[in-house]
């Protein structure tokens, strides 16, 4: 029996990385659909009603990336590249690290973070004009 439980324990360790590493769009549009569930009520109550359109569009980034060649920069950012400190090192503003960086140099390594902001600025303003279609769009970019 435990000789059969190591065997299981190893293929798992050696399938598992297989399966992990490559999520696709299956997984993006899971985890959003899950993470509706994980909102407080008052949100829950919106976004629920609207769970197809928030599972459909959740790739929406992903196949812009191939289209869009601004795009794929707004998925990550190497802050390795930044040094020791890079929280001290890259302002926050994107004005600022633009002229501090280059916009060149932000492009390269990527800016997912002032990409985030901005999202959640146009967000909070389509939640203020109750643009509630907008609104869904620019959730659907922050809960990747």
């Amino acid at each position: 029996m435990q000789k059969a439980f190591k065997i299981l324990v190893v293929v798992l360790l050696c399938v598992a990385p297989l399966n992990l590493y490559c999520w696709g769009f299956y997984g993006h549009k899971s985890i959003n659909r899950l993470a509706v569930f994980t909102l407080p009520t008052e949100l829950m109550v919106f976004y629920k009603d609207h769970l197809e359109f928030i599972s459909e569009h959740a790739v929406d980034p992903d196949m812009r990336r191939y289209v869009v060649k601004e795009e794929s920069p707004r998925h990550y950012i190497d802050i390795d590249h930044y040094g020791e400190d890079p929280f001290k090192l890259v302002p926050r503003k994107w004005e600022d690290a633009v002229e501090k960086l280059s916009e060149d140099t932000l492009q390269a390594y990527g800016i997912v973070a002032m990409a985030r902001k901005a999202n959640v600025c146009a967000a909070h303003i389509c939640v203020q004009r109750e643009i509630f279609q907008n609104q869904l769009v620019y959730t659907l970019m922050q809960i990747r």
